[in-house]
């Protein structure tokens, strides 16, 4: 199984592998810091499912998510931080 990880924290991806690797241990976990980035990696290896950070320094985790599904229906998870619901 390959999970990949769109997020700009670096502490915040480390837990996630750390995580992910106890629960998953099989799974491949690779992660981007960038949404461009991760767009075309996902483009490339085609993961099973993507973790998705809203708050990316280049562009919107929507986005991102709007070009993922542009060539993909890859399931996504959105994973982020904010100061309020809204």
């Amino acid at each position: 199984m390959k999970l990949y990880i769109i997020e700009d924290d670096q502490s915040i991806i480390d837990a996630i592998k750390v995580a992910l690797e106890f629960r998953l241990p099989e799974a491949e976990v690779s992660a981007a810091i960038t949404g461009k980035k991760g767009i075309s990696i996902i483009r490339q290896d085609a993961p099973d499912i993507v973790i998705l950070d809203l708050n990316l320094p280049d562009l919107s985790g929507f986005d991102v998510l709007q070009e993922i599904r542009k060539f993909s229906q890859v399931p996504v998870i959105i994973l982020t931080v904010r100061s309020d619901d809204t």
